[in-house]
C-alpha cells in the first residue's frame, strides 16, 4: 500500500470527524435554544397595583360645608342680602336688624360681618331704612328698622286711591305691580271695583284684575 494512499485516507478521516463535530455541535446549540422558555409579557404584580392605585387622588375626601365654603366673601354676604330682602318682601312691615339676622340664623356670626349686611341693606335701591334715635345724632349701626321698598309705594285700599286721584291723566296701575309690595291688593281692588271707586281691567281667561 502506497504512502499517498495512506495519506489521502488520513485527510478523509480528519475531515469526516470534523463535519461530525460541527454537526453535533449545532445539534447542541439548536436544543439549547428550544428548551429556553418563551419569554411572557410582564404583569404587573398585585402589590404594584395597589401602589398605582394608591398613587390616584383621593377625591372622596372633598369637605361639605353647612354654609358655603367662601362663608366671610362678599359673594356669601351678598347671597344673605338677597334672603334679607326676600324676607323683608314677605312681611311688608318695618323689621329690625335682630329680626333680620335671626331669619337669615347669623346669630354666631361676628359683629363685622352683620354689619356689613346692614350697611349694604341701608344703601339697596328695595330697601327703606328708618334710623332710630334723636335726629342729627349718629346712632348704633344696630338701631333702626329696614322696611322693603315696592314699585309702587302703595299697601293700602286709601293709599291706592290718593295716587290714583293725583294721576294728570286716567292711566291706570299693573296690579302685577302693585303686588310687588302689597300681597293683598288684589282683595282691595275686587272691593274698590264693588263699590264703583275704581273702573278695572280683567284677564278673559280667569277674571284677575289686571289694571
Amino acid at each position: 500500500m502506497s504512502s499517498s494512499f495512506l495519506q489521502k485516507q488520513l485527510e478523509a478521516f480528519k475531515e469526516g470527524a470534523s463535519n461530525a463535530s460541527s454537526k453535533l455541535s449545532n445539534k447542541r446549540t439548536v436544543a439549547v435554544h428550544s428548551s429556553a422558555p418563551t419569554p411572557r409579557p410582564s404583569t404587573p404584580s398585585s402589590s404594584s397595583v395597589s401602589d398605582l392605585k394608591r398613587k390616584r387622588p383621593d377625591n372622596s375626601s372633598t369637605i361639605v360645608y353647612s354654609q358655603p365654603a367662601d362663608t366671610g366673601t362678599g359673594r356669601y354676604i351678598m347671597t344673605q342680602v338677597t334672603y334679607a330682602v326676600d324676607y323683608l318682601k314677605s312681611k311688608e312691615t318695618p323689621q329690625t336688624l335682630a329680626s333680620i339676622i335671626g331669619y337669615l340664623s347669623l346669630q354666631a356670626h361676628t359683629p363685622e360681618s352683620k354689619r356689613t349686611i346692614a350697611n349694604i341693606l341701608k344703601k339697596h335701591d328695595r330697601v327703606e331704612f328708618t334710623p332710630s334715635g334723636t335726629p342729627g345724632k349718629t346712632s348704633n349701626w344696630d338701631s333702626g328698622t329696614y322696611r322693603f321698598r315696592p314699585i309702587h309705594n302703595i299697601r293700602s285700599a286709601t293709599e291706592l286711591l290718593a295716587y290714583l286721584q293725583s294721576q294728570p291723566s286716567a292711566q291706570g296701575l299693573s296690579v302685577k305691580e302693585l303686588k310687588d309690595g302689597w300681597s293683598a291688593a288684589e282683595e282691595a281692588i275686587d272691593l274698590l271695583e264693588s263699590q264703583s271707586q275704581l273702573l278695572v281691567t280683567r284677564n278673559k281667561k280667569d277674571n284677575h284684575a289686571r289694571m
